[in-house]
């Protein structure tokens, strides 16, 4: 449900698609690292160049079905959205709404197959708030921490959920969990 809006606004709107960051999925698919003009650069978080890079050789270095790719993983912030609405209230038609609510609403529609790394970094912000309202175990943790850090090699600025998540379980009893 929340993939037919975003690909029929990527069919019907065609919206533009290059910058920056497909210059550094150039980069990496050329070379193997991150840079311009075969200049490296730390300006950039890896992980949605590497996103774009992987989509890039699934697809055939085709941009309309990179597009889809990515409008399929912001897609999947519904999933998640659900799951963690779930979690909380503990009541399943709050879940339905909030995944609803995710899959129509236009903003996010709309920048679904934009050339910036905001939805993947959405879909990886609300992977890791659904994973972490359930980790009752190290292992659990460990998943949502999996998905903080890939939201933190997507977007820096995720970094201060780090002490943030660990201090949120240790003030919870759950030592080990805060550690992991």
């Amino acid at each position: 449900v929340a993939v037919l809006p975003r690909v029929l606004y990527l069919l019907l709107a065609r919206p533009p698609f290059g910058g920056d960051y497909w210059a550094l999925s150039d980069s990496l698919l050329g070379d193997g690292s991150l840079g311009f003009d075969g200049i490296r650069t730390t300006a950039f978080e890896p992980v949605y160049p590497l996103f774009l890079a992987m989509a890039r050789v699934l697809t055939g270095d085709r941009v309309l079905l990179v597009q889809v790719i990515q409008s399929i993983v912001a897609a999947c912030g519904a999933l998640f959205l659900y799951r963690l609405a779930t979690n909380l209230t503990g009541i399943r038609r709050v879940g339905a709404i909030a995944a609803a609510l995710y899959a129509g609403y236009p903003l996010l529609v709309r920048h679904s197959p934009d050339p910036t790394d905001a939805a993947l970094m959405t879909t990886l912000l609300i992977a890791f708030a659904a994973e972490f309202v359930t980790a009752a175990t190290p292992r659990r943790a460990a998943w949502a921490g999996l998905w903080l850090g890939l939201a933190v090699l997507t977007r820096a600025m995720a970094a201060p959920l780090i002490p943030l998540a660990a201090a949120v379980h240790w003030s919870n009893g759950a030592r080990r969990s805060s550690v992991v």
